[in-house]
């Protein structure tokens, strides 16, 4: 994996632990719709529905649990690029990865941070700072291993 890949993986995590959430929220809506512990019927129909709703409930409940399993493992990844960035050792390149890929910046936002203008920042700089990301995580792949 590149170093821009790598960099784009937060953004991807990002956007998939927001649609997470949003599923998340929908499942929970349903589970308060079906919950069986609010429902009391006395006929056997009705006791069918409430075993259907305790059965429905329950993959809902499973369901939750899939859906923070995968929020955690997006949050996961994006420490670790927080993490593989905060190592870069000049402040001036990591400030640069952290506009670009942590708060999605443009360049011409960047540039006015560095004090620089747009195409030395999203040129030499940006350069600058994929190579020292690089390094980065290959010494973080070998520490692994």
């Amino acid at each position: 994996m590149t170093a821009t890949e790598f960099l784009q993986e937060y953004t991807k995590a990002k956007l998939r632990l927001i649609e997470l959430n949003m599923q998340l929220q929908r499942v929970r809506a349903k589970m308060e719709g079906c919950n069986p512990g609010l429902v009391t019927f006395s006929t056997s129909r009705n006791t069918y529905l409430s075993d259907k709703l305790q059965q429905e409930f329950e993959q809902y409940q499973d369901l939750e649990l899939s859906l923070k399993d995968k929020r955690a493992a997006c949050r996961r990844t994006m420490r670790q690029v927080r993490l593989a960035i905060s190592n870069v050792p000049d402040p001036r390149l990591r400030s640069l990865l952290e506009y670009r890929y942590i708060f999605d910046r443009d360049w011409k936002w960047i540039a006015e941070q560095l004090h620089s203008n747009p195409s030395t920042a999203r040129g030499r700089l940006h350069y600058q700072a994929l190579n020292a990301f690089e390094k980065i995580i290959i010494d973080m792949k070998h520490r692994m291993c």
